[in-house]
């Protein structure tokens, strides 16, 4: 089980290491060696960049990252994969350029991180989108009926 601290509990690391732990554990059920390397890497730049990073967010990015990468080694992601979440949200809070996940975990990581950004970006504008559109009176939103079927495609995908 993935524990995350709740507000109550004091900010020391000790539910941070547990996960780590627990992560390093885990995936040495399922990866070679050379693959649970790059995990450590991932892990060990996610501990530089985050330390001491509280954010916006309620979960600190580090304890958040921990989390997402246990959820992704539970299927039985690739190293890729398990780096990739372990650095996301650094790269995304702007903690770490893209540029040193690329020299330190390698192209395939940085370009997984880069395509979640993206679709970060895309998601950000869909949502803006439709908080502007529910501003917009109920008469121009059905007015057009093509307009109302190109909207329900795009949500249903």
């Amino acid at each position: 089980m993935i524990k995350m601290r709740t507000s109550g509990e004091s900010a020391e690391k000790e539910p941070i290491n547990e996960s780590a732990q627990e992560l390093i554990q885990f995936i040495a059920t399922y990866m070679p060696p050379a693959e649970q390397e790059q995990v450590r890497k991932a892990l060990q730049l996610a501990r530089e960049t985050c330390a001491g990073v509280r954010g916006l967010r309620p979960i600190p990015p580090l304890e958040h990252a921990l989390a997402i990468a246990n959820i992704l080694a539970r299927m039985h992601i690739d190293a890729i994969g398990v780096a990739s979440g372990l650095i996301f949200e650094a790269v995304d809070a702007d903690l770490v350029a893209l540029e040193r996940v690329e020299d330190e975990l390698g192209a395939a990581v940085a370009r997984v991180v880069d395509s979640m950004l993206r679709m970060n970006i895309l998601e950000r504008k869909k949502q803006s989108m439709a908080q502007s559109q529910g501003s917009q009176p109920e008469q121009e939103k059905s007015s057009d009926p093509k307009k109302q079927r190109i909207r329900e495609y795009q949500r249903r995908r």
